[in-house]
């Protein structure tokens, strides 16, 4: 290699060497205002903390010291001579703070409420949530026991809320979520444990649907998939439908009966194929559970059915099904619950408890004089036991018959 193009290279390199060194400290120049973690304290004493991660900005409320009960979070706060919108609520009070907060308003700008944001806030009685807020995490309101009220303004970017946002708010007895929530991919329960919730609505949804008895159900790609059902509407005796307003329900959703105490006997129809995860879990009091599916699915259904009543049963359709879940333990709890195939059901038992009695007469009363012709047939059909198209005096004959083996 000759002298000059030996020199050539050598400058090529060094030039190409200070480019990189000149383009790197410009990087680290650039950067070392937004690495450094900041914090500020309000008029107010609230404490916002600014982090940068992920080429952005975090500005979140972080403490509070003040003694007021009705919260009104920042809106803005100055960091290192800077103005920011505040965006996020971290878990920011302390224990007696949760004890005696009773409103929490949340301003325009704000987008999440992180994991656990309110939990516990016992005294707590209502929150207003902007439409900036895109997210609401897991447990954010959990254990709120006195909230009655929740308000979620409509008209922004879609809503996402995590499982559990609201459980154990046993002082909740309606919830009314903006349209604009948005469904993730195997529905979640967020007020499992509302002992007092009757109803969830979600007006003006494409995506939602609501059950006469207050459920919420959201739209699957080929049904309806059971994302709460109220505990407050709950009866002992409790049957899930096959289908709401046309659409047929075939997915019990994660969590959406999860710890129900009030039901006792359960029974779910056969369009019901795939249970997915806690569905039915801690339901302690359950002691029946009728899954009436031919081919239902337990694969994504860790936990469904367990802690149930002691010596509870889940009947099931056939041997074949029987065997399927007795293969999953832990989807129930074996010490706890025991799994039968169901006998075929005798039509004279027309109020679906197991045997055939004076109940039943009485079911049948109910229907007495009802026809075929009556737009609401379907509701006494059942009581038709010679299937002549009317339930009247031969019908009840068949049934007293039955009963004192006539």
């Amino acid at each position: 290699m000759s002298e000059t193009l030996f020199r050539r290279r050598k400058r090529r390199l060094l030039w190409l060497a200070a480019m990189t060194l000149l383009f790197v400290s410009g990087v680290l120049a650039h950067n070392t205002e937004p690495v450094q973690a900041a914090s500020t304290v309000t008029e107010d004493g609230y404490t916002v903390n600014r982090t940068y991660s992920y080429g952005r900005f975090t500005v979140a409320v972080t403490k509070y010291d003040g003694t007021d009960t009705a919260l009104t979070l920042p809106a803005k706060a100055t960091i290192s001579e800077k103005e920011y919108t505040v965006e996020e609520v971290q878990s920011f009070l302390s224990d007696s703070q949760r004890a005696r907060v009773t409103s929490i308003t949340i301003p325009g700008g704000y987008t999440s409420i992180d994991v656990g944001a309110f939990r516990d806030c016992t005294a707590l009685q209502s929150v207003t949530i902007p439409s900036t807020v895109t997210s609401i995490s897991s447990s954010a309101f959990a254990g709120c026991t006195s909230l009655k009220k929740i308000q979620i303004a409509d008209g922004g970017s879609a809503l996402k809320i995590s499982n559990a946002a609201f459980s154990g708010c046993t002082s909740l007895e309606t919830a009314t979520l903006p349209s604009r929530l948005k469904m993730d991919s195997d529905g979640t329960n967020y007020f499992y444990g509302c002992s007092a919730l009757k109803e969830v609505s979600i007006p003006g949804s494409e995506n939602f649907v609501t059950g006469e008895n207050g459920a919420l159900y959201a739209k699957n790609e080929t049904g309806l998939t059971l994302v709460t059902w109220p505990e407050g509407s709950t009866t002992k005796k409790t049957e899930i439908p096959d289908s709401v307003r046309s659409l047929q329900v075939n997915v019990l959703g994660a969590h959406s009966l999860r710890d129900n105490k009030t039901i006792e006997t359960l029974t779910v129809p056969a369009s019901v194929t795939t249970f997915q995860r806690y569905c039915v879990n801690g339901c302690s009091n359950l002691k029946l559970l009728v899954l009436k599916a031919g081919t239902p699915s337990f694969e994504d259904s860790d936990y469904a059915f367990a802690d149930m009543a002691d010596g509870s049963v889940i009947q099931v359709a056939s041997e074949e099904v029987r065997q399927a879940l007795a293969g999953q333990t832990n989807n129930y709890t074996e010490g706890k619950t025991q799994i039968e195939v169901m006998k075929a059901a005798d039509p004279c038992d027309l109020n679906g408890d197991g045997k055939v009695d004076l109940l039943d007469i009485g079911t049948a009363q109910k229907s007495y004089k009802a026809e075929q012709k009556d737009s609401d047939w379907d509701k006494h059909s059942a009581c038709d036991l010679n299937g002549d198209g009317t339930v009247d005096l031969q019908d009840l004959t068949a049934l007293y018959n039955k009963i004192y083996n006539r």
